[in-house]
């Protein structure tokens, strides 16, 4: 390992980088759960199907929920995101690798940050590394902050 590497500096990286999309990754989450919630709960019970149901049931399945409702209740909104079962599957995938998966602090992990990358190791059977580099991020955090912002918007309709 070379002596000018620093461990300590590359886990606040990657912390900072795990902060930043999870907790971006929370927001669109609780944005889906309020949008599901007012459509499927009674005036003035949306707080207790919040709290009963939404708090028990996975993101992938949220995603599940909102695509059906989303289809019934704003009917283009498929054809205006084309996209958005891709791109929501994406945030997903991406939410869990950051979540639950180790910041590779191999020789190849440390080459990886040392060019500007964090790469993470899902330690199963495929030994799948995940490299994200700054530009990747910071697209994925716009990309959770887009599809907030659209379904903040659809609430207001």
């Amino acid at each position: 390992m070379p002596e000018e590497f620093n461990n300590d500096k590359m886990n606040f990286d990657a912390a900072l980088a795990r902060g930043s999309v999870l907790n971006s990754v929370t927001m669109l989450e609780k944005i889906i759960d309020v949008y599901i919630s007012m459509y499927y709960s009674q005036k003035g019970k949306q707080n207790q199907f919040f709290r009963i149901f939404m708090s028990r049931t996975e993101f992938k399945r949220k995603i599940d929920i909102f695509k059906e409702t989303v289809i019934i209740h704003q009917p283009n909104f498929k054809k205006d995101y084309p996209s958005y079962l891709d791109d929501l599957r994406k945030i997903i995938d991406s939410r869990n690798i950051f979540a639950h998966e180790v910041l590779d602090i191999s020789q190849d992990g440390i080459i990886k940050y040392n060019k500007g990358s964090l790469q993470f190791d899902n330690f199963k059977k495929d030994r799948k590394k995940n490299t994200f580099n700054d530009l990747e991020i910071n697209s994925l955090r716009e990309l959770i902050h887009k599809y907030s912002e659209i379904i903040k918007d659809l609430l207001s309709k």
